[in-house]
């Protein structure tokens, strides 16, 4: 039996159901400003079962998509506008019965949150030399989901807690650590 591929279809916005029970909260602002500036390039997952049809993934891109359009008025990259005026979002369909459909839209939500290393933490050892790279390119780093004070301690070799070898943890202030200025090249130790 062949397997299934993902397709992704262009569907009117305002047709797409919320889950009523939604329990994820979203930052409008912050969803609205990351559209904006990279685009609409992450499709909804809508559930299309007979006896549970809903987003399950995408109800704050969902959102945002409806307040730039009212406020806006142009749609940003991958958002289709049909001859009714209505914008159309990329989305994947999905045919999850009843219970699957929600244990589904909890987990994608519960498995990418940041706090326990095996749901998604970040290595900080990483995070700290791509935002050291992105400073160095001069990339603009707000929208990212950091304030300035978190971006320039994750940038200082993840002074946010941990061992700095390779564990993914980062290294910790007053440890010793020397760390060379990336500008001038002076070494100090922190």
């Amino acid at each position: 039996m062949a397997k299934k591929k993902l397709k992704v279809e262009y569907l009117p916005l305002d047709e797409l159901r919320h889950h009523k029970k939604n329990a994820k909260l979203h930052h409008d602002e912050a969803m609205m400003n990351s559209i904006m500036r990279f685009d609409f390039a992450d499709p909804v997952l809508y559930n299309q079962h007979p006896d549970a049809n809903f987003i399950v993934a995408g109800h704050g891109r969902c959102t945002a998509l409806a307040r730039l359009r009212d406020e806006r008025g142009d749609p940003p990259e991958n958002i289709s506008v049909d001859a009714k005026g209505r914008w159309l979002v990329p989305v994947v369909k999905l045919s999850l019965p009843p219970g699957e459909a929600e244990a589904f839209l909890l987990a994608h939500n519960k498995i990418g949150e940041v706090g326990d290393p095996d749901l998604g933490a970040w290595d900080m050892d990483l995070l700290s030399a791509v935002v050291g790279d992105m400073q160095l390119l001069d990339t603009n780093l707000e929208g990212l989901g950091w304030d300035v004070g978190e971006l320039d301690e994750i940038a200082l070799g993840g002074v946010l807690g941990g061992t700095g070898d390779g564990d993914g943890k980062g290294k910790g202030l007053g440890d010793g650590t020397e760390i060379t200025c990336p500008d001038c090249g002076h070494e100090f130790e922190i």
